[in-house]
């Protein structure tokens, strides 16, 4: 303790001595306290700019810890009436005053006479005082409010005529920790003048007397230190110490304004409490002296709390209470809050027990009146809770039982007049006298009084605390006539919960005797759990240990016990939030479905409403859902005892089936779900067929997909066994279906009712209403310039029914426009052009998307947005609506078969017509229909022959006679539209190549035909070569032709279309419209051609496409990388490196010897290069083949090591460079410690499941490929047959191959389904799987010692190089900083085999130093700080432990004595000028420390070194002396107590001061008989490990002879 303070203390004492020895001075100071005055504020605006600026005033330490002091010792020595007044929150260091620097000052107690002989201020109380008042404006004291309400209180301030004026501060703090509250909004007024305080003074023009402006001022206090000096937070701004606002008052007079404070937040629960407190002040020159004020009127709670969001029935029943409390009188209107009473005791027909009473409400002689069904209450009266809606703007009313004579009339009371909710006698009771009729009460009905009213009602429990309670016991009490406390019945064990969602829940039923008393006990009956009372009628306000409140069904009717009363409430059981997704069912069908077409909410300015009852469906709560910011979710938070819910859009107060889908039938609540979200379905198709909506449930925010979450097929695909065919070629291709409204609810088109097919409706019209929704806000979003969407738009044209703009207001799609809808049309529909003309069934419409492809993507017209209709990515989630909108279907097997067509292009059998093989795809001729290989798991398109579903129909479903492209309908009904799968998309992709003049030759050797791709159908084709548009079919309409001619030998081709009309992207209309388009590289490079096709216009789908490309034989080498289990840190860096080396060899087992291929329309096999082989016999490098990659441009050839090189994911295609039946070697060279390796063979893209047999190979050992081989070489067991003799074309067949299979690991080139055929390209691909091996790494921090207390947190450096060995990465890869506490551990997994790391630590914060570190559990070099490791194949799992301790970390030195051989004693020769050198050795490196010279004692001392390994090399000796030969290795380990000098261990016990001293005796030069021999004596020494303090030296002798003996 500071002297200042041991003074004032001393003071303190001596003054209550003194007030002890004065007669009667106790009463004197009874009741009284203590009060520090208030600091001198600093307002926001003059912070000072240095430190040293005076006039700062600040309370200190000092100060406030010798008032604590005093204050305790008064408390110690008086007994007072009252507590001292606390500390007003963070206002304490505006209330205590300034540190009293002069001596001999006294600090005074209030009330008490004593010499001011310092600076403090005193509070003094004023006998005719100066008053502030504050009163609440909006009667709303301690009320809870919602966040972004206002609290409003009138502040009235008076001083009197011949009072110096004061000051008034109004504090504003946070009742919960006190500190200071600045980001309330305050707004204060006066008069007809409202202003907000933000930070400069404001003026209220009428506040002062009346009639003159008040000055009122925000001020902001900083917190000081002790020093003067500002405190900042950790934010590194100022600490605010108060914050108040402050106006002047003057001498006789007075001021009345009022304030406003809102507290607003985004948190969805909280409950904020702030003190708004007056303090007045005088202003006396050089003091500030306060005016005492009354506590109750100088201070205010302000309260915010969630709760309050919305009023709750039990609000309206405490209306209903205190109402009924009152007077009522005659007068006494109904409104909402009151409960309604209908007493049909004297009845018949109400009396019944499966009475349905409703309430019938609206204006009077008007017929739109609504109703709601009452309650009967255990009265045996109905009853219902009045609402703004019952009430409201209505003024009649009339009651019916709705199931009167069994259910088949409608009983209305009264018969005559309606009831007036104003005009109701004072009373709230309707008494029936027969069964038409009644009359009203005579008094106000209050039926809480009998404490009968929440009989069998059920009331929980809920265990809030750690400690787990087996039971729980109720018991009620009910007051007698003299007021006291009686039990009623016996203690009651509650029933435990079996609820998954509810844990420690415990339930009981109210009994039938009279009570509104309940007290919890545990199962003994002796521990009170929580309130010793609790009254459940809120009638025991005010009562000692009672906490009062109104029991409410769902919402006040479970007591939540926290282990105090004072922390227990009273709310609901299991509370929880349930959601209602409107995203779908929003959307209106009006004008579609013949009746209003409202979905859930019934449109935007609705809402949507919820009914729930428990498991067995009694206690129903019901009412309006809150809606969730910026979303289309509802919510409504519920008791975890009601376990269903419906949602509807209309006040749903029953289970009543609803009309049209516009409400859900009652759903079980999930309890597995942490947000239960029920996922609305849109309104396909019951807002036509009626009933009640359906959907399923899911977590909130999750993808909305209705197929996953009803497990429902949406398109059934069938599955069976794809057979390949010869002369077929297998195109991959990709599939994109679209859903119908009706599929997006998880429903399958097949099931579908389309209502009247014939009329043609909006309901068969516009069936991807949603679907269309979402493409309109992405082409919103990305500003698209021509959107394109799917269905049929029917146009206002030529007075046709049922057009678009009828419902186009239902679905705002982006670029419709009622007034000019003709650019929407002519993209949208088939009938019109551009400028509103038709009819152009059978035109394209070009330019609706762009010229280029991005990245293989197909882009919108403006190329800055990929077109969703393509967009795996927008169909299967990322859109507006986070739906899945579709189903992409990848890599499936589209066919096209051989067919001969003569130069028309049309079919040819006659061998007397030249004719071309084409491949060929007609949707007329052939019926595809989608299947799922039940082998492969992969999609192909089967052929089916023509099927009836497979025909095109109108939009009346009429069939036209003809097969259309109908994938995804093999099990929909034939003809007919409304379940036809329509709304799909396909993109077909492969590589060609063409002849040098892109011609090929006919069937009769003579004719020359161009090279043509066609297509001819509808809707949308576009077909991009490489990468530009080269034919545009675009847009919705009939059949339309469009070829692509690829003759010549210039790279510019041409493409011709048969008819278009002006559209929304060109102005070009008319027949056989030309076009051009250039290829990248030359005829002969590899090209691509993408295709993509869109069926979206409906009805008829027609698709043929043919095209001559000349066929290659193939041979595929794919790389795929598995980084299943690699660290995301790594992932990326297996991508786009050329990493995997390839070794490929060839045997050519027929014909002679070529050395380069030459290729044609068809290569003939002894044109292709045989690389050496057909001479040789042997496997030889096949140097100048040539491939193609996926991942890289242009051409590669093979060198001449037999070598290539892949990256992750590439595919390299070598075309006609292997002649069919050659031996192919291929091996992968890679690291086996980093990647466990398999491959797998592919034929026509599907995977070799089987061994075809034939003439041409005798098959092995291998019977498939369906399990991978781990190995690094293919080897399928075949062995090519041996043949000789000539072909047809006279070419030998035979060369040095004789038959027998290579030793090596091969594969033979050659059709594994059919392999003797030659008709049929051979398409092999081999492909290689890596999966890269990796390993973890662990952190770990421990104490060094048992007595080290490692109490900090402790901070790691982690950086990764040579990634798996091969050094992926471009820099090193520094992991984000780790933190530990002792015993923690930190593991990063996925590290790729053969990764380095370095692991570094942080120094310490807590004192503590790093001791050892162990790799693996063996211990590191001492000394070693950064860790260097890797991850390896043996030891995959690595363990880096960091020791710590808090033991004084010791540092050691060496010293060194440099002496003349031969000298000791007093005769010792110090010999100075000798240099030494210290070096550090680590595993890595040498480290020079420092070199030192010896002094004339022939001393020189290396100073403070780590632990670590040394060696010492004498680089220069004395003049006169020799050399020393070897250096001195010095081994020190203190923290394992061991040091070692040149191999001797018992150095530590010798150790003094914590240094060696190392003696060096030299040889002069010359000497004899001896020289340049040495000695070292290691000197001990006493210091601060080992106790005492003899020189102990020892003589470590090693002999350095270079002749001689030692001295």
């Amino acid at each position: 303790m500071k002297k200042r303070k041991w003074h004032k203390i001393t003071a303190a004492l001596a003054t209550v001595a003194v007030i002890l020895s004065s007669p009667g001075i106790t009463d004197l100071v009874k009741g009284s306290s203590t009060e520090f005055v208030d600091m001198v504020p600093i307002s926001e605006e003059t912070i000072p700019a240095s430190e040293n600026e005076e006039n700062i005033s600040r309370a200190t330490e000092d100060f406030s810890d010798t008032t604590e002091d005093f204050s305790d010792t008064t408390e110690d020595f008086f007994e007072t009436t009252e507590e001292p007044e606390e500390n007003f929150g963070s206002e304490t260091a505006a209330e205590e005053g300034s540190e009293n620097n002069e001596a001999g000052s006294v600090d005074c107690i209030e009330d008490f006479s004593c010499e001011d002989t310092s600076d403090t201020e005193n509070v003094s109380p004023e006998p005719v005082s100066a008053v502030t008042v504050l009163q609440k404006a909006d009667e709303t004291e301690n009320t809870e409010l919602a966040q972004g309400e206002a609290h409003k209180a009138k502040i009235t301030s008076s001083v009197p005529a011949g009072q110096e004026a004061a000051k008034v501060r109004l504090y504003l703090t946070d009742a919960q920790n006190e500190n200071p509250v600045t980001d309330l909004k305050i707004t204060l007024s006066s008069g007809e003048s409202t202003q907000e305080i933000i930070k400069d003074p404001v003026q209220l023009p009428e506040a002062l007397n009346q009639n003159e402006p008040l000055t009122v001022t925000p001020v902001t206090e900083y917190q000081l230190d002790e020093d003067g000096d500002y405190v900042f937070d950790e934010d590194g701004n100022y600490q605010i110490s108060a914050y108040y606002l402050e106006y002047e008052v003057p001498s006789g007079g007075s001021t009345a304004f009022e304030a406003s404070f809102v507290y607003t937040t985004d948190a969805e629960e909280y409950d904020f409490q702030a003190k708004l407190r007056a303090r007045m002040f005088r202003e006396t020159e050089g003091t500030g002296e306060e005016i005492s004020l009354n506590e109750e009127e100088s201070r205010l709670t302000l309260i915010w709390n969630s709760q309050a969001e919305q009023e709750t029935e039990d609000d309206a029943l405490v209306e209903v209470e205190e109402l009924a409390a009152e007077d009522v009188g005659e007068s006494r209107p109904l409104k909402a809050g009151d409960w309604l009473f209908l007493d049909v005791q004297k009845t018949n027909s109400w009396n019944l027990d499966d009475a349905q009473v409703s309430i019938n409400y609206g204006v009077s002689n008007t017929s739109n009146w609504n109703k709601k069904p009452m309650t009967k209450g255990n009265d045996g009266k109905f009853q219902i809770l009045l609402t703004k809606e019952i009430v409201g703007t209505n003024n009649s009313f009339k009651f019916t039982l709705d199931n009167a004579n069994g259910g088949n009339n409608t009983i209305w009371m009264p018969s005559g007049n309606d009831l007036s909710f104003t005009q109701n006698n004072g009373s709230n009771l309707y008494i029936a006298t027969d069964d038409w009729n009644g009359e009203w009460g005579r008094e106000w009905y209050d039926p809480l009084n009998a404490h009968t009213f929440f009989t069998g009602k059920t009331m929980y429990f809920e265990n809030n605390t750690e400690e787990p309670l087996n039971a729980v016991n109720a018991v009620f009490y009910e007051k007698d006539a003299e007021g006291n406390l009686q039990q009623v019945g016996q203690p009651v064990e509650m029933t435990a919960i079996q609820m998954t969602a509810i844990q420690n829940g415990f339930s009981v039923t109210i009994p039938a005797a009279a009570c509104s008393y309940v007290q919890f006990t545990d199962a003994s009956g002796k521990i009170l759990l929580g309130d010793t009372y609790s009254n459940f009628y809120s009638q025991g306000a005010g009562e000692e240990n009672v906490e009062s409140f109104l029991f409410a069904v769902g919402s006040m009717d479970c007591y939540k016990y926290a282990g105090t009363a004072e922390a227990s409430t009273w709310g609901v059981l299991g509370e929880r939030t349930v959601y209602y997704d409107a995203t779908l069912s929003k959307m209106s069908y009006a004008r579609s479905s013949g009746n209003d077409g409202k979905g859930i909410p019934c449109d935007s300015n609705s809402k949507v409403y919820y009914y729930a009852t428990k498991e067995n469906g009694k206690d129903p709560v019901y009412g309006e859902m809150t809606p969730v910011k910026d979303s289309d979710l509802w919510s409504v938070s519920l008791s975890g005892v009601y376990t269903k819910i419906r949602f509807a859009g209309y006040a749903v107060e029953n289970e009543t089936i609803s009309k049209n889908g516009a409400g859900t039938k009652l759903e079980n609540i999930p309890e597995n779900l942490k947000n239960p979200c029920y996922f609305g379905d849109d309104s396909d198709d019951v807002i036509y067929e009626g009933g009640n909506r359906g959907g399923y449930w899911g977590e909130k925010g999750s993808l909305r997909d209705a197929e996953s979450g009803k497990s429902s097929t949406v398109v059934d695909i069938g599955t069976s066994t794809f057979t390949r065919n010869n002369n077929t070629l297998y195109v991959d291709s990709t599939f994109y279906d679209y859903y119908t409204d009706y599929e997006l609810n998880g429903n399958n088109r097949d099931t579908y009712t389309p209502g009247d097919q014939q009329s043609g409706s909006q309901r068969n019209y516009v069936t991807f209403r949603q679907f269309d929704q979402a493409l309109s806000e992405y082409y919103r979003s990305n500003n698209v310039s021509i959107p394109i969407y799917t269905g049929h738009f029917q146009p206002d044209y030529s007075g046709w029914g049922n057009p678009f703009s009828n419902i186009a207001d239902t679905l705002n799609l982006y670029g419709y426009d009622r007034s000019n809808q003709n650019g929407f049309m002519s993209t949208n529909n088939s009938t019109l052009n551009a400028d509103g003309k038709g009819t152009y069934y059978d035109s394209a419409a070009q330019g609706l998307v762009s010229d280029r492809l991005n990245s293989g993507n197909l882009m919108e017209k403006g190329g800055t947005a990929q077109e969703p209709h393509f967009d795996e990515s927008f169909l299967t989630g990322t859109n507006s609506k986070n739906t899945v909108l579709g189903k992409v279907y990848h890599n499936v097997s589209f066919p096209f078969t051989k067919q001969k067509l003569d130069i028309n292009g049309n079919k040819c059998n006659d061998n007397n017509t030249p004719n071309v093989d084409y491949w060929y795809f007609d949707s007329a001729d052939t019926t595809l229909a989608m299947r799922k290989d039940s082998a492969s798991g992969e999609y192909y398109l089967q052929d089916t022959g023509k099927q009836d579903w497979s025909k095109n129909v109108n939009s009346s479903s009429s069939d036209q006679n003809t097969h259309g492209f109908f994938p995804f309908n093999e099990t929909a009904k034939a003809c007919s539209a409304g379940n036809y799968n329509y709304g799909f998309g396909t993109k077909l992709e492969f590589k060609f190549r063409l002849t040098d003049d892109g011609k090929v030759t006919a069937s009769d050797g003579k004719t020359e035909f161009p090279i043509q791709f066609t297509f001819s159908g509808d809707d949308d084709v576009w077909v991009y070569v490489d990468g530009n548009l080269a034919l545009d079919v675009g847009g919705a309409h009939g059949k339309v032709t469009g070829k692509i001619d690829f003759s010549g030998n210039s790279t510019q081709k041409s493409a011709t279309v048969s008819k278009t009309k002006v559209s929304q992207g060109s102005r070009v209309e008319g027949t056989d419209i030309h076009s051009t388009f250039e290829l990248s590289g030359s005829n002969t490079d590899e090209h691509t051609l993408t295709m993509f096709y869109m069926e979206r216009g409906m009805w008829e789908s027609n698709m043929k496409v043919t095209f001559n490309f000349p066929d290659e034989n193939q041979l595929q080498v794919e790389k795929q990388v598995d980084t299943t289990d690699v660290n995301e840190l790594f992932k990326g860096l297996f991508e786009g490196t050329d990493l995997f080396n390839f070794t490929i060899k060839n045997l050519a087992t027929h014909y002679g010897a070529k050395a380069t291929a030459s290729t044609g329309f068809v290569t003939k096999q002894y044109d292709i290069a045989d690389y050496g082989s057909a001479e040789s016999g042997k496997l030889e490098n096949p140097t100048g083949a040539v491939y193609t990659s996926s991942a890289k441009s242009g051409a590669y050839a093979i060198d001449e090591n037999g070598t290539f090189v892949l990256q992750d994911k590439e595919t390299i295609t070598f075309r006609d460079q292997f002649r069919r039946g050659s031996y192919i070697y291929l091996k992968e060279e890679v690291d086996p410690n980093l990647f466990d390796t398999t491959w797998t063979m592919f034929e026509n893209g599907q995977l070799v499941t089987s061994m075809g047999t034939g003439g041409t190979v005798t098959n092995g050992s291998v019977s498939d490929f369906n399990k991978m081989e781990k190995r690094l070489s293919v080897n399928d067991g075949r062995t090519e047959v041996y043949k000789d003799g000539k072909d047809t074309e006279g070419q030998t067949i035979d060369n040095a191959y004789k038959g027998k299979k290579p030793s090596e690991d091969t594969f033979v080139f050659r059709s594994y389904a059919e392999p003797d055929d030659t008709t049929t390209l051979t398409k092999l691909k081999a492909v290689f799987y890596n999966k890269v091996k990796t390993g973890s790494l662990t952190i770990r921090k421990e104490a060094a010692y048992p007595t080290d207390q490692l109490n900090g947190t402790y901070k790691f450096k982690l950086t990764f190089t040579n990634v798996g060995g091969a050094g992926l990465e471009t820099a090193p890869i520094e992991v984000p900083e780790i933190s530990l506490n002792a015993n923690e551990s930190y593991t990063i997994r996925g590290i790729p085999i053969g990764t380095s790391f370095t692991i570094e630590e942080i120094t310490p914060t807590d004192g503590s130093t790093l001791n050892s570190i162990l790799l693996n559990e063996v211990p590191q070099e001492a000394g070693t700080t950064v860790l260097h490791g890797d991850i390896n194949a043996t030891k995959p799992e690595a363990v880096a432990v960091f020791k710590n301790t808090k033991k004084p970390k010791v540092k050691t030195s060496i010293q060194i004595l440099k002496i003349k051989a031969g000298t000791s004693g007093e005769n010792q020769v110090e010999l100075p000028g000798a240099d030494f050198k210290l070096e550090k050795l680590t595993a890595d490196e040498t480290i020079t420390v420092k070199t030192v010279t010896t002094d004339k004692l022939g001393l020189a001392k290396f100073e403070n070194l780590e632990d670590g390994t040394y060696q010492i090399t004498e680089t220069k000796a004395p003049d006169g002396y020799n050399l020393l030969k070897s250096p001195i290795k010095v081994e020190i380990n203190r923290s394992d107590n061991s040091i070692k000098v040149d191999g001797r261990t018992d150095v530590f016990d010798k150790i003094s001061d914590n240094t060696i001293e190392i003696k060096v005796a030299n040889q002069a030069k010359f000497q004899l008989p001896a020289t340049g021999s040495w000695s070292r004596l290691i000197l001990g020494f006493t210091g601060a490990i080992i106790a005492g303090t003899a020189v102990i030296m020892y003589l470590l002798l090693q002999k350095r002879r270079k002749e001689g003996k030692t001295s």
